[in-house]
Order: C-alpha cells, then sequence, then structure tokens
C-alpha cells in the first residue's frame, strides 16, 4: 500500500471523525455547527483516498489494516447516527400567536395569586414583569426556557420572549434562591395548538 496515500486517507478520517465528534456530539453546536458538513465532507474524501492508496501500492499489511478499520468503523458509526442529519432540537411550527403575559411580583407571590399560564407548541411567549416588592425578583421557566428575565430591582420591569418548544406542565418561579420556597411558583402548562 502506497504510504504516502495511506497517511493521508488516515489523516482525512481522522479529522473527519474529529470535526464531526465536535460539531454534534461535544455539546458545542451551537458554535461549531457550520463544522459539521465540511467535518462529513473531510470524512468521505478520506474514505475515497483509501481505495487509491490499495490499488496504487498493492496489498496492505495487517499494521495497515489494523487502525484503518478502527478508523473506518467509528466513521461509520458516526456518520450512521441520525443526529448528523437531523437536528438535536425539534424543528417547531409557530403558531403565530404572540402571547404577552404581564406579571406584578411581590413578596411572596406573583400577581398575589400565581396564576396558571396557559399557552400552545409554538406560541411565542413574552412576558413582562414588574417588580412592586422591596427585594429583587425574577421569573424563569426551568425546563422549558433557559432564558430568565435576569434580575429585577424593586420598582423595575424585565422582559422575557421566547417560543414554546415542548408540550408539557412547567412551574414557572422566582429563581433568586428561597423565593419559590416561600410561595413564588405557579403552574406554566403547554397544550398541543390541536387541544
Amino acid at each position: 500500500m502506497d504510504k504516502g496515500v495511506y497517511l493521508a486517507s488516515v489523516l482525512f478520517l481522522l479529522l473527519g471523525i474529529i470535526g464531526i465528534w465536535f460539531s454534534y456530539f461535544s455539546g458545542l453546536s451551537e458554535t461549531l455547527s457550520e463544522m459539521g458538513g465540511i467535518s462529513i465532507l473531510v470524512l468521505i474524501l478520506g474514505i475515497m483516498i483509501l481505495p487509491i492508496g490499495l490499488l496504487k501500492g498493492g496489498r496492505p499489511t495487517s499494521k495497515e489494516l489494523i487502525p484503518i478499520g478502527l478508523t473506518l468503523l467509528l466513521a461509520l458509526a458516526l456518520i450512521g447516527n441520525p443526529m448528523i442529519f437531523f437536528n438535536k432540537e425539534p424543528v417547531i411550527d409557530e403558531t403565530g400567536r404572540t402571547i404577552t403575559i404581564h406579571l406584578v411580583s411581590e413578596e411572596w407571590a406573583f400577581n398575589k395569586t400565581n396564576p396558571t399560564i396557559k399557552v400552545q407548541l409554538g406560541d411565542r411567549v413574552h412576558i413582562i414583569l414588574f417588580n412592586n416588592g422591596t427585594v429583587p425578583h425574577d421569573f424563569a421557566i426551568p425546563g422549558l426556557s433557559e432564558e430568565k428575565t435576569g434580575i429585577i430591582s424593586p420598582q423595575a420591569t424585565g422582559e422575557l420572549e421566547f417560543i414554546v418548544s415542548k408540550t408539557g406542565n412547567f412551574e414557572y418561579i422566582c429563581s433568586i434562591p428561597g423565593h419559590a420556597e416561600l410561595g413564588m411558583r405557579g403552574k406554566f402548562i403547554v397544550e398541543s395548538p390541536q387541544e
């Protein structure tokens, strides 16, 4: 087997595998998602170069076959994973509705009674929170949105906007330590549009 072509194919295969891993499996997909397509092309290029080395240089030795076989198996395992070709997050059809919810925080509740909030999957939710209390508060929906209003000083307003991406029963809270336990929590229900 031609050593130059062999080394080139191994290099392309390894670069492709490393790039695919960083793009789709490392948790850095937000910043590296553009690298995924290029990495797949590099991996395919490595797979295409490999037969040229076999044709050009003759029969490969077992020392050459073992690393190439392992690299190819890893490459096929990565390419065979559907996460590479489909987004990890499901594509949400937006309803076209913007739901604006006005809330007032005080010690220790939202709108005095922590009302149950219902929205639909795909709604754009716009929360406007006025802090009428004497200490800072915020608003968050753990498990539904990673966004928060941020800490809102007394007599100030904070906002939060996001598109609802999954159905279920969630809880909205003031995420400042101890505030939810004192009563600043309520139900946030997301229904399917057909419900």
